[in-house]
């Protein structure tokens, strides 16, 4: 587990798979972005904390997305610091770091996160580092000689049990990951346009009670739905009536009923 964030006087874990997936939301909009440097806005914490939700049943909202957002950046920008120090070594494939102990006892004077890097690495190098950008590591054996990372104090807040999923911070494999992503938005649509047919056969048939999953099948499906209509038809799903007439709406009059909301 990372740290827990707390809202609302109740203790929220973020789990490995939890930040693998924030970070994958994250992805996905820094490679639809023409810069690679995405502003975001309230409207896109809220669609990130509603699908974090829909996939773990976890609401963090807004603010703790934007804190757990600005602690992988650090954590982002101290690992990136550490492997770019004199004697240092990372093994991309298992997101070990190695170095001599009188190495290692100044960074982890400075700061508590890197007894974590020493200890576990940061397996999830490569996925943070299409998200933050500026990344130190040209290969699977990093040992360049170049000074060691800058602190400040806002740094000395980060978390110390961060940890992640397979990393490779290599060029070919920061432009495999922007692939990978594309790849699997686009077979994610497919798989919700064949669900989104089979949901209507159902439907239409006399089924059961038409459920929120269902309906947020159907809209995922849709392309470009404007963010405010999206949250907007969030609320109207909360109402099982709303939720059987989207369901059994003739797939033409869906998206022309999407942007009624945006009134």
């Amino acid at each position: 587990m990372s740290k827990s964030d707390d809202t609302h006087g109740e203790t929220m874990e973020w789990s490995e798979a939890g930040e693998k997936y924030f970070l994958e939301l994250l992805a996905e909009k820094v490679t639809r972005d023409a810069n690679g440097t995405p502003i975001y806005k309230k409207s896109d914490w809220l669609k990130m904390n509603e699908k974090i939700f829909m996939k773990f049943g976890l609401s963090y909202g807004e603010n703790k997305l934007k804190a757990k957002y600005n602690r992988l950046r650090i954590a982002h920008t101290k690992f990136g610091g550490l492997i770019s120090h004199t004697g240092v070594t990372w093994n991309c494939e298992t997101g070990r770091v190695e170095a001599a102990a009188e190495v290692w006892g100044g960074f982890t004077q400075r700061d508590k996160i890197f007894t974590t890097f020493k200890n576990r690495g940061c397996k999830l190098y490569s996925l943070m580092d299409l998200v933050f950008g500026k990344s130190t590591a040209k290969g699977c054996f990093k040992n360049p000689s170049t000074s060691g990372p800058q602190t400040s104090d806002e740094e000395r807040r980060i978390e110390d049990n961060y940890m992640g999923e397979d990393a490779n911070a290599s060029i070919y494999t920061k432009m495999q990951k922007v692939v990978d992503v594309e790849n699997s938005m686009v077979a994610r649509k497919e798989k919700d346009l064949a669900k989104a047919k089979r949901i209507k056969a159902e439907s239409s048939g006399g089924g059961g009670e038409t459920s929120i999953d269902d309906c947020m099948t159907l809209l995922d499906a849709i392309p470009d739905v404007s963010t405010t209509s999206y949250n907007n038809a969030l609320t109207r799903f909360l109402d099982a009536g709303w939720r059987r007439m989207f369901v059994l709406m003739p797939d033409a009059r869906r998206k022309p009923w999407l942007e009624t909301l945006n009134d």
